[in-house]
């Protein structure tokens, strides 16, 4: 299979962030009902941060479990393998999506190369095996579905 392009993972991106702050929208309604005089306070602050960390970390790492793509990635034919299976066709082994252990990698590998500019996904114009940095440091591969 051959490798997703950068522009096609930076169209699935757009995508997901579209779903994950709704989500986090949602998930965050509480917020208002703190006590105005806690609002202010570093450890909710805090808190709140872990939280929406954690919110958008479970939508990422249940949809690659649940089958190797995110709501984005389904739309741009993008779906993401274990590096280490070296089967040749996605759909032949079900078991070949990754654990909670490779997510918790993936994402925040993720987080740093954005924070960094972005450098960890512009890896993957230079990676002759087009791996951006969460790809390596997780053992995964994003591939380019067919059109059906």
């Amino acid at each position: 299979m051959d490798s997703a392009s950068l522009p096609r993972i930076l169209g699935a991106i757009t995508y997901d962030l579209i779903i994950v702050f709704a989500i986090i929208f949602v998930a965050a309604q509480w917020f208002p009902l703190v006590p105005e005089h806690l609002q202010s306070s570093p450890a909710l602050m805090l808190f709140k941060q872990v939280y929406i960390l954690g919110i958008s970390y479970f939508y990422f790492a249940y949809s690659w479990q649940r089958g190797g793509q995110t709501i984005g990635m389904k739309s741009w034919r993008i779906r993401l393998l274990q590096n280490n299976t070296g089967q040749s066709e996605p759909g032949q082994n079900e078991r070949n999506t990754i654990g909670w252990r490779q997510s918790a990698i993936r994402y925040s590998i993720a987080i740093v190369s954005w924070l960094i500019v972005g450098m960890g996904f512009i890896w993957i114009v230079f990676s002759h095996q087009h791996k951006s940095w969460h790809d390596i440091a997780s053992g995964t591969r994003l591939v380019l579905l067919p059109k059906t």
